[in-house]
């Protein structure tokens, strides 16, 4: 009942898509089946059938209606013997003796003692064409012969088509397509790389755009908000089918691309930066610098770690917001968050995490806002420093050897597990915090006793982000020179902006105190293997769209970092 209450307010009183006001709302029962088009054209009560076109709906978009496109279907079917009928008996009810009629019509198919039964039920019937802009006229023409059009054109002008083709049947020489693009995002578009790829595939014939570069293009979620359509004909039902879902494959990466991601046509957008601390900062300050409004979120209510904003920065943000990370309910403070986001009244162009606290939640936040994101698949490997090894060594990426402890047996285990491993090597690991940042805590170890030491180090401390740690993550230890490697996704495209050689030493007690960072060239043959290996990396950490920073160890046989 409350959903009926809503979906009723949501229509009441709205201008529908085709202009006009809802003055009432009409509620139905859910019928059940599959979805069809009666395609017929009327003279003097005789009702001739011209095409049946199966829809296919799917749920998409948060919408449960979402037109995937149309099947041109046989005459000569137990289905369509069922259907046929049925729909004389509709139109003789509704008065249609003339001229051409649309109906959609829903099949229950039963089956009782082994007995087929097809069930139909009228969804609607327009007293017209069949709609759709006409875009599937080329592919009725081809495989059929004639069209709806052509039909209704003779019924008025007397041209003898009507009086030539078969009552209830229709010639169907090959299997056809219309095709419904399915954009899965809201946007601004740059460019449309599909076009090309949709006019390779063997069963194409046209294809009709309904947005353009620079146009805002709708996430679709009814047949107004299609980005365009497409029209195939093969030999085959299986070709056919095959070349549908190539198009609806390349909906997710790789139809459209969008300047920008944003649920709402924009004007003068925001962008949110997610705890613009270090380098954060300087991302904050850009924004503005390029004419966008400014919102601040921190990820924590009074955040320990927000005095490390450049002291004496002069931005002036539009908004700040801090999220609740006190309340036991997250996803209730996510969605009072996204709420204080939508109260801002401007567009929300990106949603970016400024530094590594913030990866997490600006994560979220994007992809349930509706901008560029990565979704919530992989969250879980995003500052989690073992599911972040774990989830390169179950793709078969090249990955520490770890453990991550909870107590002393924890770590007792990973020691003589590792020395196993290492089959009489000198005996070399390291522990630290599984989710801090930089060197924080990290201490290499070379026996027993020394992890032992530093488990109860790391443990239950404080960390260079104000955070507890909750046990300790222990790795073998792995010799060769460490790099950074900085780089940009969008739409899984990975591009490498710069490689870094750091220059970390033994000092003052410690074995990892940076010292610096040298560029390195991008050409150079330890770097290309990097590049290589990163890119497997942000694959398989599921990183599609935004910044990434990798620290790797460049071994002899192997490379091996984290994100």
């Amino acid at each position: 009942l409350d959903e009926a209450i809503v979906a009723f307010n949501r229509i009441f009183g709205k201008v529908n898509g085709i202009g006009i006001l809802n003055e009432n709302v009409l509620v139905q029962e859910f019928l059940r089946g599959k979805e069809y088009v009666v395609d017929k054209v009327s003279k003097d009560g005789v009702h001739k059938l011209v095409a049946i076109w199966e829809y296919d709906k799917r749920k998409a978009n948060g919408a449960n209606f979402v037109y995937f496109g149309m099947r041109l279907k046989p005459s000569d079917s137990e289905l369509a013997k069922a259907m046929v009928p049925y729909a004389d008996k509709i139109l003789d009810a509704l008065g249609i003796m003339n001229g051409p009629s649309h109906m959609e019509v829903m099949v229950n198919t039963v089956i009782k003692n082994g007995v087929v039964t097809y069930v139909p039920c009228l969804v609607e019937v327009g007293a017209r064409c069949h709609g759709g802009e006409g875009t599937w006229l080329p592919v009725a023409m081809e495989c059929v012969g004639y069209t709806q059009v052509l039909v209704t054109l003779d019924v008025y002008l007397g041209g003898g088509l009507f009086e030539s083709i078969a009552k209830d049947n229709f010639p169907l020489r090959k299997a056809g397509r219309e095709v419904d693009m399915v954009s899965r995002n809201g946007g601004i578009v740059r460019s449309l790389p599909g076009d090309a790829e949709i006019r390779k595939l063997p069963s194409f014939r046209s294809l009709n755009w309904e947005v353009k570069p620079g146009d805002y293009c709708h996430k679709t979620i009814d047949c107004f908000t299609r980005p365009g359509c497409v029209q195939l004909v093969a030999d085959t039902e299986e070709d056919a089918e095959r070349d549908l879902e190539a198009i609806h494959t390349l909906e997710h990466v790789g139809l459209i691309d969008y300047a920008v991601i944003c649920p709402k046509p924009p004007t003068i957008g925001a962008v949110v930066v997610v705890d613009p601390f270090s380098t954060g900062v300087n991302m904050a300050a850009t924004v503005l610098k390029y004419g966008y409004k400014l919102i601040m979120l921190f990820s924590e209510l009074d955040s320990p770690v927000s005095k490390l904003v450049a002291k004496g920065n002069n931005m002036n943000p539009t908004l700040m917001i801090q999220h609740d990370n006190r309340n036991p309910n997250q996803e209730e403070a996510i969605q009072a968050t996204l709420s204080e986001l939508e109260k801002s009244g401007d567009p929300i162009l990106a949603i970016i995490p400024g530094a590594e606290t913030g990866v997490e939640l600006a994560e979220r936040l994007a992809a349930r806002f509706g901008t560029r994101s990565n979704g919530e698949d992989f969250i879980h490997t995003r500052r989690n420093k073992f599911y972040m090894q774990e989830a390169l060594g179950a793709v078969g990426v090249p990955a520490a050897f770890q453990a991550f402890c909870k107590n002393e047996i924890d770590a007792l285990i990973f020691v003589e597990d590792l020395k196993k491993k290492l089959q009489g090597a000198p005996f070399r690991c390291v522990v630290k915090p599984n989710r801090s940042t930089g060197t924080d805590s990290v201490i290499l170890c070379q026996s027993e006793e020394e992890v032992i030491q530093a488990f109860h180090a790391v443990h239950g401390q404080i960390n260079g982000l104000s955070q507890i740690n909750d046990g300790a993550l222990c790795q073998e230890y792995l010799d060769g020179a460490e790099f950074v490697v900085d780089g940009v996704s969008r739409d899984g495209v990975f591009k490498i902006v710069a490689v870094w050689e750091c220059d970390k030493r033994s000092v003052n007690d410690a074995n990892f105190v940076f010292f610096g960072m040298k560029l390195r060239d991008s050409a150079d043959a330890d770097v290309r293997v990097l590049i290589e290996y990163s890119k497997k990396v942000v694959a398989a950490l599921g990183i599609f769209q935004g910044p990434s920073h990798l620290e790797i160890k460049l071994t002899s046989n192997i490379v091996n970092g984290e994100v």
